[in-house]
């Protein structure tokens, strides 16, 4: 993750068309005995939720979240975090 302004931390993240999308890091929060991240695109007000991990050489994985259970679960999270 690289630090843009002070207190804002950004991502490049490769989406499935291979196209990069730069987006700062709203935070990183424990759901569902789970880590996820939110994110926020620059130049956009939708905030994009993944479930986030680190390899053992710590770089992030970020995996989309399946079924609306896990979705509904973790945007309950996101809102009493953020």
């Amino acid at each position: 993750m690289e630090k843009e302004e002070e207190n804002e931390e950004y991502v490049t993240i490769t989406l499935e068309d291979e196209t990069e999308m730069q987006c700062e890091v709203v935070g990183v929060f424990n759901a569902l005995e789970r880590e996820y991240i939110a994110l926020l695109p620059k130049d956009k007000k939708d905030t994009i939720i993944y479930r986030y991990s680190e390899n053992e050489d710590g770089e992030s994985i970020l995996d989309v979240i399946n079924g609306d259970e896990e979705f509904n679960a973790v945007v309950k999270e996101f809102y009493n975090c953020f």
